[in-house]
């Protein structure tokens, strides 16, 4: 993913991240700086994975899926009490250590010119490192979620690109100066926002030119709670559709569907992880999901409204406060409601199309280039 370094190649530019969505944010990033000067050293790094360790990582991931799968409140007990407790400067320091010997130990050899971080952990870790006069270089951090938790912020972190105007009256409402804060949105590929001709796509994809299509995303990972609720009232719909599933990297999961809409009299196709994914989310009329950042800034750029179930508590209860309150998307509690909302939709064109403005309203699709623009201009031109 990321260019090797050699000893006569120093690197402008280290971005920190860790899987899942904040890895698509760094790659998008790291993608539009690469377009706006290929002369650029940029390198990216998983830092919970290499620099605290496989094993940590491992575990972490683990218990972070089994808890909001099945656990969800526990989850949302101990974010809304790692909000709190981060607040404080010695708990925030004692957070922020994590990884830093391996992070010195990497700076020491090649002291980027900036760095970015994508993901709250390592944007502890550099705010740290520049506390304590360990780095010299421009710290920035993504944050990608429209919810400001007390883990992305350090007050030694230089400046923060905000998802959204509720991004950045968050940060200011808990100190943060105003000039430290960007609105550029979340870092995508901006082929997101290509305008492609429906009827064509279509074809193309060989889907039906007159059915409309649900897309079902289960994230990267497929271990999203809901996608069986999803595919069963899918597979007994009311109205005529068509629907695309996507499982991720779950094949386990994508089996379990697959038995499950069986038999439909709608045509329904379950996939795996999808490569093309700008293609179908601009072919889609509505996307069936949780609301993690990523897929709602994907899915936004794409002019695609959203049927929200089943979010992860906190984060994603927020991302979906944003697109509610912008017209942008609606939400089901329960399979039941899940069924109406998507009836609702589907029989109102006027309604469809109203939350399709919406949605392309908010959309950022040039996020990545307009931060790669501007950190370049501010800190390597």
């Amino acid at each position: 993913m990321s260019k090797a370094r050699t000893m006569k190649e120093k690197t402008d530019i280290l971005i920190l991240t860790n899987t899942g969505g904040h890895l698509v944010a760094a790659r998008a990033l790291e993608a539009a700086f690469s377009a706006l000067q290929p002369s650029l050293q940029i390198t990216t790094i998983d830092f919970i994975e290499q620099m605290i360790s496989p094993r940590f990582n491992g575990y972490s991931r683990w218990i972070y899926f089994a808890t909001i799968k099945y656990v969800p409140s526990l989850y949302q007990w101990w974010y809304e009490i790692a909000d709190k407790i981060l607040s404080f400067p010695q708990w925030k320091r004692r957070a922020a250590s994590v990884g830093l010997a391996s992070l010195k130990q990497y700076l020491d050899v090649d002291p980027p010119r900036l760095i970015v971080t994508a993901h709250p952990v390592p944007a502890g870790a550099v705010g740290e490192m520049k506390r304590r006069g360990l780095y010299s270089g421009a710290a920035i951090t993504i944050i990608t979620d429209h919810f400001v938790h007390s883990h992305w912020i350090h007050p030694s972190t230089d400046l923060y690109l905000a998802a959204s105007e509720r991004v950045q009256r968050g940060l200011i409402k808990i100190g943060i100066a105003a000039e430290r804060i960007i609105i550029t949105g979340i870092p995508i590929a901006p082929v997101f926002g290509v305008k492609r001709d429906h009827t064509q796509l279509r074809r193309q994809l060989d889907l039906a030119e007159d059915l409309p299509v649900v897309l079902v995303m289960g994230g990267a990972f497929g271990i999203w709670g809901g996608m069986e609720g999803v595919c069963s009232m899918l597979a007994r719909f009311p109205m005529p559709l068509q629907a695309v599933i996507s499982t991720g990297k779950n094949r386990k999961m994508r089996e379990r569907l697959i038995s499950i809409v069986k038999g439909s009299q709608h045509p329904i196709y379950v996939q795996g992880f999808i490569d093309d994914l700008p293609q179908w989310m601009s072919a889609a009329d509505i996307l069936i999901s949780k609301a993690g950042g990523l897929t709602v800034s994907e899915a936004m750029a794409s002019g695609l409204p959203m049927l929200i179930y089943r979010p992860i508590p906190c984060q994603e209860e927020a991302n979906t406060r944003y697109l509610l309150d912008n017209g942008a998307a609606m939400r089901a509690t329960d399979r039941v409601q899940l069924g109406i909302q998507l009836q609702r939709i589907l029989s109102q064109p006027q309604l469809l199309e109203q939350m399709k403005g919406a949605a392309s309203k908010i959309g950022r699709p040039d996020a990545a280039h307009t931060a790669a623009r501007l950190l370049y201009k501010r800190y390597l031109k």
